[in-house]
């Protein structure tokens, strides 16, 4: 009787092998859904946030170039050289297609699935389960700025894409080789012509090479040939863009490097004073613990565990948050988040994957739920933030208020706000303009109220 109702020992770890997975499955379903859920919200951003000035400007700088639907009409008087490559070579078609901004934002959008999907295979090569790396990917999701990146016709997106990518391949394999090295200069080469804040990687990759190269010649030469290349590619791409649109706007040709200074914030003067309110600025953003943590993490020099190979990715990945932060600080032209891509999502990756380490040494229980529960939150919290930023609509409210400057407007007088209320305010604007005759001369006091209705109306 004692044995029918005792299951042998082998039977029983039959049984809590079953319990594990079938807990294992519920968590990949979970985690799954709140990326599902993000990624809605991301097209939800896509058809609701308004129009901003920066998307309207580079959108109708890749129309200026040679054959492009705004060549000749000299609405830009220079290019928007900081955002090309890439991003040129996807937007061109559409805008010859004369296609709406949303079409142009869906590029943005799958650019951000590509991203997750990088951050999960990262993951997955250091020998995680599916959903530890769909935890991970979740954790990635709460870096600041992520909706409007990934909902807006900017270049930012691709340019994260391809430095992550670039940094994994670098501390995989691309170092290790001539070959690979020159690889790695394409690909970061390539997300420097198509956003010129993803210049950072070249310093970093440097200073990557200095401590993780016991050889000091093969610093000088894998290192420095992916430096030389990134460099090569950068500037014959940024030189043709100027070209094209040169060739397309001869008689209305305003000073391209004064604008490139402006623009990239080479030429800003920055004092002490203005510094330290953008240290305030990104410390209202990103908390300043959030980026020493993992810097002083790698710098003691923690135990590894199971994502040991992971160390020297976390640790270019880290270099380019910390270099890309500092530059934010000290040259930013404006406080805007976008000037933080790609060294933000670069820093929060490599914070996801020392999170994981923890997780992965954590006994099975209250302290790995505990774990798990913290970053749920952080993300709820974050995902509520973003459902309110595209229910008001206002994209450079959002991003204005991300970083303390002004609030986002609320109700008045006790009423309430309707939803997407901007963007339908903007769209009227369009209708009236497009209604009018086409040798209508159009004045605004805001130039951006222009350029948001170019991108609407095509006129």
């Amino acid at each position: 009787m004692f044995f029918t109702l005792v299951k042998p020992p082998r039977e029983l770890a039959q049984v809590v092998d079953v319990d594990v997975d079938r807990l294992y499955f519920r968590r990949t379903l979970f985690y799954s859904f709140l990326i599902a859920s993000f990624l809605f919200l991301v097209l939800a951003a896509i058809r609701f946030l308004t129009v901003e000035a920066d998307e309207s400007w580079i959108l109708l700088s890749i129309g200026h170039l040679i054959g492009g639907p705004f060549a000749g009409m000299g609405v830009l008087s220079g290019p928007v050289v900081t955002s090309g490559g890439l991003y040129a070579v996807m937007h061109y078609p559409l805008m010859l297609a004369g296609t709406s901004v949303e079409i142009h934002r869906m590029v943005s959008f799958v650019f951000a699935g590509l991203t997750i999907l990088a951050v999960y295979l990262i993951i997955r090569a250091q020998g995680a389960r599916t959903w530890v790396a769909l935890f991970g990917v979740v954790a990635f999701l709460t870096v600041p700025g992520l909706l409007l990146q990934a909902g807006m016709a900017t270049a930012e997106m691709m340019a994260t894409f391809l430095v992550i990518v670039g940094a994994w391949y670098w501390t995989d394999r691309g170092s290790l080789t001539l070959a690979g090295s020159v690889r790695s200069g394409l690909l970061f080469g390539l997300a420097c012509a198509t956003r010129t804040s993803a210049f950072i990687v070249v310093p970093a990759i440097i200073a990557w090479g200095a401590l993780y190269h016991r050889s000091f010649r093969h610093l000088m030469t894998n290192t420095l040939i992916a430096c030389g290349v990134a460099c090569v590619v950068f500037i014959l791409g940024t030189a043709t863009l100027y070209a094209l649109f040169r060739a397309g706007n001869e008689a209305n040709f305003g000073d391209v490097a004064t604008f490139f200074g402006k623009t990239t914030g080479l030429t800003a003067k920055r004092g002490l004073t203005s510094c330290m309110a953008y240290f305030f600025a990104s410390n209202n953003l990103v908390p300043t613990f959030t980026i020493a943590v993992p810097a002083i993490a790698l710098a003691l020099g923690l135990p590894a565990g199971s994502f040991a190979k992971a160390r020297p990715l976390c640790a270019l990945l880290v270099l380019i948050g910390l270099i890309g932060w500092m530059g934010w600080i000290l040259r930013a032209p404006f406080p805007h988040v976008r000037y933080l891509y790609p060294a933000l999502p670069a820093l929060w990756l490599a914070a996801t994957i020392l999170l994981l380490e923890w997780l992965t040494e954590l006994d099975r229980g209250r302290p790995r739920l505990l774990l798990e529960a913290g970053v749920i939150a952080a993300f709820a919290a974050q995902f509520v933030i973003s459902l309110r930023e595209v229910y008001y609509g206002d994209t450079l409210a959002v991003v204005y208020e991300a970083v303390g400057v002004a609030p986002i407007r609320g109700p008045a007088h006790g009423k309430r706000v309707p939803p997407f209320e901007a963007r339908r305010d903007q769209n009227k604007i369009g209708s009236v303009l497009s209604g009018l005759d086409g040798n209508k001369r159009i004045c605004a006091l805001m130039k951006e109220v222009v350029l948001s209705s170019y991108d609407i109306n095509w006129r």
